[in-house]
């Protein structure tokens, strides 16, 4: 759903089409940092998911998110990026972050694999008092993209320090392109 106008608007447009569940960008999903939430805007959020029973709703990561990124600075700025969004959906009680693995962009899965995993350990370590769960998605494999085969998902949960924060979102239609 948009949350153009602001998030409780998205609650509303879910409502309007007869949603039971929601699916939402925290923030615009094309840029890295967004505006502070407000403490009014996050109170009518959950006034109005809990007024019209809608739920759970789901954040998306920002597409810029690449968490397998071989530039450190690219690495690095995907990790403060998926951080702020943890801190948003726990202040928003958003209880899952869909995001993708990311892309080795050449540098072969397995070392993306481990950038991916480092990622997410700094990531929960930064956020250690949140509920919110990463679910990480499937993906289609297009280019470099990790996160085609189960195994990639399997590894990146087995490697991770912690993993009890981890979730897996299988998109159906990533799933049969791959």
């Amino acid at each position: 759903m948009s949350i153009a106008g602001g998030l409780p608007r998205a609650i509303e447009r879910g409502m309007s089409i007869g949603c039971d569940a929601i699916q939402i960008f925290l923030k615009n999903n094309m840029q890295w940092t967004g505006r502070p939430l407000a403490d009014k805007e996050v109170q009518q959020f959950q006034s109005r998911q809990s007024e019209l029973g809608i739920g759970p709703v789901f954040a998306h990561g920002c597409y810029l998110i690449n968490l397998a990124a071989p530039v450190e600075r690219i690495r690095v700025r995907s990790v403060a990026a998926l951080t702020d969004e943890v801190q948003r959906a726990s202040r928003l009680g958003v209880p899952f972050i869909v995001v993708h693995p990311g892309a080795h962009m050449g540098m072969g899965e397995a070392a993306g694999l481990q950038r991916v995993v480092r990622s997410l350990d700094e990531v929960l370590t930064a956020t250690p008092d949140s509920r919110v769960k990463i679910a990480i998605e499937t993906t289609a494999g297009q280019g470099t993209c990790l996160g085609h085969r189960f195994e990639h998902l399997a590894e990146i949960i087995q490697m991770v320090g912690d993993a009890s924060r981890l979730a897996v979102c299988v998109d159906t239609c990533h799933i049969f392109a791959a």
